[in-house]
């Protein structure tokens, strides 16, 4: 995906043939907010990740992949951090998996 969540948002809303009202009312939201969602001025809050995988008919776990990656660029691109960084959370992501593996279950 070279595109940020909320344009991925928006083309596949026009794919659907739907206007930003008809999205909005089935993620119990107004159009101005899903606006400033497709523009990028506005994060969706997760509690509507589901709703907004049935609304465009997307898997909800791509649907999240695809979300926490944009949260992940935009809080990488807002510090100025360095590509360096996302190297060296996949490590981290690595040792967390292999530690919950061997410890049972890790909660934050």
């Amino acid at each position: 995906m070279k595109e940020s969540f909320g344009h991925f948002l928006r083309k596949n809303r026009k794919d659907l043939g739907m206007n930003q009202t008809q999205l909005a009312v089935k993620l119990h939201m107004d159009a101005a907010k899903l606006s400033k969602i497709e523009n990028g001025k506005m994060i969706i809050d997760e509690p509507r990740l589901e709703l907004l995988s049935k609304a465009i008919n997307i898997d909800l776990q791509k649907l999240k992949t695809m979300y926490y990656g944009d949260c992940v660029a935009r809080t990488l691109y807002k510090n100025r951090c360095s590509n360096e960084t996302l190297n060296i959370a996949e490590e981290i992501l690595e040792y967390y998996k292999t530690n919950n593996a061997k410890q049972g279950n890790l909660t934050f």
